[in-house]
Protein backbone atom coordinates (compact mmCIF):
# COMPACT_ATOMS: atom_id res chain seq x y z
CA UNK A 1 0.00 0.00 0.00
CA UNK A 2 1.08 3.57 -0.56
CA UNK A 3 1.96 5.49 2.64
CA UNK A 4 -0.96 7.91 2.46
CA UNK A 5 -3.45 5.04 2.36
CA UNK A 6 -2.54 3.78 5.83
CA UNK A 7 -3.52 6.99 7.62
CA UNK A 8 -7.06 7.35 6.24
CA UNK A 9 -9.81 8.03 8.72
CA UNK A 10 -12.35 9.36 6.23
CA UNK A 11 -12.68 8.62 2.55
CA UNK A 12 -14.83 10.88 0.44
CA UNK A 13 -16.07 9.88 -2.97
CA UNK A 14 -18.44 11.11 -5.57
CA UNK A 15 -21.29 8.89 -6.69
CA UNK A 16 -22.85 8.91 -10.16
CA UNK A 17 -25.00 6.21 -11.70
CA UNK A 18 -22.41 4.43 -13.84
CA UNK A 19 -20.16 1.40 -13.98
CA UNK A 20 -17.21 3.69 -13.24
CA UNK A 21 -18.83 5.01 -10.09
CA UNK A 22 -19.71 1.50 -9.00
CA UNK A 23 -16.11 0.40 -9.46
CA UNK A 24 -14.98 3.44 -7.45
CA UNK A 25 -17.43 2.55 -4.70
CA UNK A 26 -16.23 -1.06 -4.69
CA UNK A 27 -12.62 0.15 -4.46
CA UNK A 28 -13.47 2.54 -1.59
CA UNK A 29 -15.28 -0.23 0.30
CA UNK A 30 -12.36 -2.60 -0.26
CA UNK A 31 -9.87 0.02 0.90
CA UNK A 32 -11.93 0.81 4.00
CA UNK A 33 -11.86 -2.87 4.90
CA UNK A 34 -8.05 -3.02 4.63
CA UNK A 35 -7.25 -0.02 6.82
CA UNK A 36 -5.84 -0.70 10.27
CA UNK A 37 -8.04 1.86 12.00
CA UNK A 38 -11.67 2.83 11.62
CA UNK A 39 -12.67 4.27 8.27
CA UNK A 40 -15.82 6.09 7.28
CA UNK A 41 -17.02 6.51 3.73
CA UNK A 42 -18.78 9.73 2.83
CA UNK A 43 -20.79 8.77 -0.24
CA UNK A 44 -21.99 11.82 -2.13
CA UNK A 45 -23.78 12.86 -5.26
CA UNK A 46 -24.53 16.37 -6.41
CA UNK A 47 -26.84 18.44 -8.51
CA UNK A 48 -26.95 22.08 -9.53
CA UNK A 49 -29.04 24.67 -7.75
CA UNK A 50 -32.74 24.45 -8.54
CA UNK A 51 -33.69 26.88 -11.28
CA UNK A 52 -37.08 27.77 -12.69
CA UNK A 53 -37.22 29.98 -15.76
CA UNK A 54 -39.65 32.90 -15.86
CA UNK A 55 -41.69 30.95 -18.38
CA UNK A 56 -42.18 28.07 -15.97
CA UNK A 57 -42.74 30.05 -12.75
CA UNK A 58 -46.51 29.86 -13.05
CA UNK A 59 -46.35 26.08 -13.46
CA UNK A 60 -43.81 24.91 -10.88
CA UNK A 61 -42.13 26.47 -7.86
CA UNK A 62 -38.42 26.49 -7.07
CA UNK A 63 -39.28 24.53 -3.92
CA UNK A 64 -40.95 21.78 -5.97
CA UNK A 65 -37.93 21.59 -8.30
CA UNK A 66 -35.65 21.35 -5.24
CA UNK A 67 -37.80 18.53 -3.87
CA UNK A 68 -37.68 16.66 -7.18
CA UNK A 69 -33.89 17.08 -7.45
CA UNK A 70 -33.41 15.90 -3.84
CA UNK A 71 -35.53 12.78 -4.37
CA UNK A 72 -33.73 12.00 -7.63
CA UNK A 73 -30.34 12.43 -5.97
CA UNK A 74 -31.35 10.19 -3.08
CA UNK A 75 -32.43 7.51 -5.56
CA UNK A 76 -28.99 7.72 -7.19
CA UNK A 77 -27.43 6.98 -3.80
CA UNK A 78 -29.61 3.92 -3.06
CA UNK A 79 -27.37 1.29 -4.74
CA UNK A 80 -24.33 2.73 -2.95
CA UNK A 81 -26.12 2.60 0.39
CA UNK A 82 -27.07 -1.02 -0.23
CA UNK A 83 -23.50 -1.97 -1.17
CA UNK A 84 -21.96 -0.18 1.84
CA UNK A 85 -24.45 -1.79 4.23
CA UNK A 86 -23.84 -5.22 2.73
CA UNK A 87 -20.07 -4.74 3.15
CA UNK A 88 -20.51 -3.64 6.75
CA UNK A 89 -18.53 -0.41 6.40
CA UNK A 90 -19.32 2.77 8.31
CA UNK A 91 -20.72 5.38 5.93
CA UNK A 92 -22.78 8.51 5.52
CA UNK A 93 -24.52 9.80 2.43
CA UNK A 94 -25.06 13.36 1.37
CA UNK A 95 -26.52 15.26 -1.54
CA UNK A 96 -24.35 18.24 -2.46
CA UNK A 97 -25.79 21.23 -4.24
CA UNK A 98 -23.68 23.12 -6.76
CA UNK A 99 -21.19 22.30 -9.47
CA UNK A 100 -19.95 18.79 -8.77
CA UNK A 101 -16.20 19.36 -8.79
CA UNK A 102 -16.33 22.42 -6.56
CA UNK A 103 -18.89 20.82 -4.24
CA UNK A 104 -16.91 17.58 -3.85
CA UNK A 105 -13.59 19.34 -3.20
CA UNK A 106 -15.16 21.78 -0.72
CA UNK A 107 -17.02 19.04 1.14
CA UNK A 108 -13.92 16.85 1.37
CA UNK A 109 -12.07 19.82 2.86
CA UNK A 110 -14.82 20.61 5.37
CA UNK A 111 -14.98 16.95 6.45
CA UNK A 112 -11.23 16.74 6.84
CA UNK A 113 -11.30 13.76 4.44
CA UNK A 114 -8.03 12.02 3.79
CA UNK A 115 -8.78 11.20 0.17
CA UNK A 116 -11.35 11.39 -2.59
CA UNK A 117 -12.16 8.30 -4.62
CA UNK A 118 -14.31 8.75 -7.70
CA UNK A 119 -15.13 7.13 -10.97
CA UNK A 120 -14.11 8.61 -14.27
CA UNK A 121 -15.25 7.83 -17.78
CA UNK A 122 -11.73 8.15 -19.07
CA UNK A 123 -12.35 10.61 -21.89
CA UNK A 124 -9.67 11.07 -24.49
CA UNK A 125 -7.10 13.80 -24.00
CA UNK A 126 -8.75 15.90 -26.72
CA UNK A 127 -12.25 15.55 -25.24
CA UNK A 128 -10.90 16.35 -21.80
CA UNK A 129 -9.08 19.40 -23.14
CA UNK A 130 -12.14 20.72 -25.00
CA UNK A 131 -14.89 19.87 -22.50
CA UNK A 132 -12.97 19.29 -19.30
CA UNK A 133 -14.12 16.68 -16.85
CA UNK A 134 -15.45 16.69 -13.33
CA UNK A 135 -12.65 14.32 -12.31
CA UNK A 136 -9.95 16.61 -13.72
CA UNK A 137 -11.46 19.60 -11.94
CA UNK A 138 -11.60 17.70 -8.65
CA UNK A 139 -7.93 16.74 -9.02
CA UNK A 140 -7.04 20.42 -9.45
CA UNK A 141 -9.31 21.73 -6.68
CA UNK A 142 -8.85 19.10 -3.98
CA UNK A 143 -6.31 19.51 -1.22
CA UNK A 144 -6.14 15.74 -0.61
CA UNK A 145 -5.12 12.82 -2.80
CA UNK A 146 -7.67 11.93 -5.48
CA UNK A 147 -7.94 8.38 -6.76
CA UNK A 148 -9.70 8.03 -10.11
CA UNK A 149 -11.18 4.64 -10.85
CA UNK A 150 -11.86 3.80 -14.48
Amino acid sequence: MEPWVRSHDDISRSRRRSDYARRALDYAISLAGKLAGPAKLHIVTSHDEAYVSERMMGHISVEKVQEILQKHSESILEPAVEAARKAGVDFETEVLIGHTAEAVAARAKSLGADAIIMGTRGMSAVSNLVMGSVATKVVHLAEVPVTLVK
